[in-house]
């Protein structure tokens, strides 16, 4: 399966918060898996970290590496999607991924009630 994770999860992932995870553990750990988390979740942390909200001890870039996770770029493909997005949930970060999940064909990881509303599943790509 293809899956793309939220930020949170990523933050929780690099600060070894396995209990915070929970089943997602499973899911990320398993190398079956194809597991990505979008460039958009580095920006965030990195406003977040400068603004003193989250504190990553360790390499971000090198973390995600380790986790066996990979990249995917922000796209202008995903980033023209985002109008087809119900306003379900105001975060632009959160949203991008969201995009990104529909167009990419991956199910998204999160615990975000907001995220959790739609149904991405069920969305189609509109070329």
């Amino acid at each position: 399966m293809r899956y793309i994770i939220d930020t949170c999860i990523l933050v929780w992932i690099l600060q070894g918060n396995t209990r915070a995870l929970g089943g997602l553990s499973d899911i990320i750990l398993n190398t079956k898996n194809d597991v990505t988390v979008s460039v958009a979740s580095y920006w965030e942390i990195i406003i977040k970290e400068a603004r003193g909200k989250i504190i990553i001890k360790d390499d971000i870039l090198r973390g995600v590496e380790e986790a066996g996770i990979r990249w995917l770029d922000v796209k202008l493909l995903h980033v023209e999607h985002l109008q087809h997005l119900p306003a379900l949930h105001n975060d632009p970060f959160d949203r991008i991924i969201m995009a990104q999940s529909i167009v990419e064909g991956c199910e998204v990881l999160t615990t975000d009630r907001y995220i959790l509303q739609y149904n991405l599943k069920d969305q189609a790509v509109v070329n």
